[in-house]
């Protein structure tokens, strides 16, 4: 959104009448309507040419048969959720993150990705038509499921972050067969899996955080993973706005980190 639109928002009837109510509350709304676009975020995260990462934006939400796919089968799952009545969580991410990924992919053409917590698989399912598109790069991603209406031990998984897959399925099974290819999916907790893959790997060229978002886990993440990250990548995180993990971390290792909505953010090595 530019700067134009944004002054105009200011002075729309909805901001006025909320200021008067509840000037904090307005703020929050207006704080919102007022971040910058995807393609700004990207912008400011890689310093690379607009008029490229503009270019891959366009190109991903022009794909009408992948966003039709993707988010029909999502909205169907997250439709059932809503029935059952048990304010079960289906998880996933907003459009907006998609195009940051999709368009962040196209744009670096990083040989290694690598995730943690896919459930449903919206994330990694822009992370692979990027990759594919790119014919170049692989993802690596690490998931603990939780599947629906089964029965699992007390201590199976923590509730921060815990999202639903339907019964019988895998993570990620929403991704396109066609876009697999360059995939491999590891079962088991980030804590138990991520210092192996990573001891394998050697190097990584984007890490995704979006596994178990306690404080703990997230910091303890980002601090197992930055060693292992190539000079001028990328470190993302789904829901920092959970607790001050991101900010944290961002702080420890000096380097700014770039937000989007508060509920996505990213820092450069």
């Amino acid at each position: 959104m530019r700067i134009f639109k944004k002054i105009k928002i200011i002075f729309t009837p909805k901001y006025f009448i909320k200021g008067i109510k509840n000037p904090r509350r307005a703020f929050e709304f207006l704080k919102k309507d007022l971040v910058f676009e995807p393609e700004e975020f990207i912008f400011k995260i890689t310093d690379l040419s607009c008029k490229q990462i503009k270019d891959y934006a366009e190109e991903i939400k022009r794909n009408k048969e992948f966003n039709n796919y993707i988010w029909g089968k999502y909205n169907q799952f997250e439709r059932y959720l809503i029935k059952t009545k048990k304010a079960l969580n289906a998880g996933g991410t907003s459009k907006e993150v998609g195009i940051i990924l999709y368009a962040t992919m196209r744009l670096l053409k990083p040989e290694i990705v690598l995730e943690t917590g896919v459930a449903n698989g919206i994330s990694s399912a822009y992370i692979l038509l990027a990759l594919t598109k790119n014919q170049k790069g692989k993802l690596i991603s690490i998931d603990l499921p939780y599947e629906i209406e089964k029965e699992y031990a007390p201590d199976y998984i923590r509730n921060e972050g815990k999202t639903f897959i339907p019964r019988g399925k895998q993570p990620g099974w929403l991704i396109p067969e066609n876009i697999k290819k360059r995939w491999e999916l590891i079962f088991g907790r980030s804590s138990e899996k991520l210092p192996e893959v990573l001891n394998k790997l050697r190097k990584i060229d984007i890490f995704i955080h979006d596994s178990e978002h306690s404080y703990k886990n997230m910091i303890w993440e980002y601090t197992t993973v930055w060693p292992f990250l190539n000079k001028g990548g990328i470190l993302f995180s789904h829901d920092i706005n959970w607790n001050l993990a991101f900010d944290d971390f961002s702080n420890k290792v000096k380097r700014k980190g770039v937000k989007y909505r508060e509920e996505f953010g990213g820092i450069k090595k």
